[in-house]
């Protein structure tokens, strides 16, 4: 969040409210990426995905589907490994990390309801009512937001950087073709956990553990 001059991007979204920020508009979002703690950033979301990792394979049991958030923390770390080598895309990485924000939601609301309670039910306290209200919508609008729209358009921008890279070193086959085919996969699971989230809800299980 630090790296972002964030008085560009409010004005840009009070301005182009409509076209989502104005990323639908061309806006240009490497501008918006100022990167002075960009070190920080990397070392920090290295280490967080590293430890999360080990975790997993240390307790597969703690989520629904190990296998799949093994390989997209694995593709993460290959992902990242982009910007940390080209710093010029540190706003790439950036962009892509938004996502935890959604994270941070989905953790929240399973840490504050580990009971399964429902809002204002019996027995359950109006305070701990509205705090689970306030966060599954957090919760639900984060996830359309950034996962079904930001990402879908985020592989616009990042398509047209890598025509723009590849004009500059004169071949398509280059580093940076990476990163749309990197972006479509995490697209592909964003849709699939959007599913395995609308069957769980569906069937009243609540939120799916594979997420």
């Amino acid at each position: 969040m630090w790296n972002w001059t964030w008085s560009d991007i409010l004005a840009r979204c009070s301005r182009d409210g409509p076209t989502l920020c104005g990323l639908t508009g061309g806006i240009d979002i490497p501008k918006l990426w100022h990167g002075e703690v960009f070190s920080v950033f990397w070392w920090t979301t290295f280490a967080y995905f590293i430890a999360d990792l080990i975790w997993m394979v240390a307790l597969p049991g703690c989520v629904r589907s190990p296998k799949v958030i093994i390989q997209h923390h694995l593709a993460t770390l290959a992902y990242i490994l982009i910007p940390y080598i080209r710093r010029q895309y540190g706003w790439l990485m950036g962009a892509c990390m938004i996502v935890e924000v959604n994270t941070w939601f989905l953790i929240a609301r399973r840490s504050f309801n580990k009971n399964g309670d429902k809002p204002f039910q019996t027995g359950v306290h109006p305070w701990k009512s509205l705090r689970l209200i306030i966060v599954s919508t957090c919760f639900y609008i984060t996830w359309f937001a950034i996962r079904l729209v930001f990402y879908p358009l985020l592989l616009i921008v990042i398509c047209k950087e890598w025509y723009a890279y590849s004009l500059e070193v004169r071949t398509p086959l280059n580093l940076i073709a990476v990163t749309p085919v990197m972006q479509l996969i995490f697209i592909f699971l964003n849709v699939k956990w959007t599913v395995d989230l609308v069957r769980s809800k569906c069937k009243g299980r609540g939120v799916s553990k594979g997420l």
